[in-house]
């Protein structure tokens, strides 16, 4: 019910704006070894690039790791490669690293990620970005299938490490009532402080 890649300002800027991320065409492999350690890897289409036949095909890659050291928690670590092909003629290549943690037990759900790497969207140059997010949630039964959902989320981005002041904070709270799997309402309250810099 709190996916946390669909949510937020990093999903507008990292995703939407600078192209890391996202469901794009492509081939994606993984392994595991009894729920211990993952290993996958992908190339894909790079969705921003409405030129990329024309410049040649301008491919995203991406690589994660993760491991399961108690049950309920999952740490990973990956890395992701980004072509911009926007402009004809100018292809920007960039990447990304993240960490994250996953942690899912005694009715407690919460999510950690952290990312950083090239911002390709930036007027001149190729500054390095920062960003991270969490998001908590924790389930209370209430009977007859129904359950309330208490959450708190908070994130935030700098689109240009170097630069001062330009910074974004968004911290989010709210609750999820449903029954069962078939009906659900979210009430949420959010502030942003301060709007992010222009990308």
């Amino acid at each position: 019910t709190l996916p946390i890649v669909h949510r937020g300002m990093i999903h507008d800027q990292v995703v939407k704006t600078m192209g890391y991320g996202g469901r794009r065409t492509g081939l994606s492999l993984e392994w595991r070894d009894k729920r211990l350690f993952s290993i996958a890897a992908g190339l894909f289409a790079s969705g921003l690039d409405s030129h990329y036949l024309s410049d040649g095909f301008a491919e995203d890659w991406v690589g994660r790791a993760g491991v399961t050291p108690l049950l309920g928690l999952t740490v990973g670590a990956n890395v992701y490669g980004h072509t911009d092909a926007r402009i004809p003629g100018n292809i920007k290549r960039g990447i990304a690293y993240g960490l994250d943690a996953t942690f899912d037990r005694w009715g407690l759900r919460a999510w950690i990620e952290s990312l950083f790497g090239d911002n390709l969207t930036a007027a001149s140059g190729v500054p390095f970005f920062a960003a991270g997010r969490i998001l908590a949630a924790y389930r209370i039964d209430l009977g007859r299938e129904i359950w309330a959902e208490p959450f708190a989320f908070a994130e935030a981005l700098d689109p240009n490490v170097i630069v001062r002041d330009d910074a974004a904070l968004r911290l989010a709270g709210g609750v999820t009532v449903g029954r069962g799997a078939h009906y659900r309402a979210q009430l949420e309250i959010a502030r942003r402080m301060p709007e992010p810099a222009a990308l």
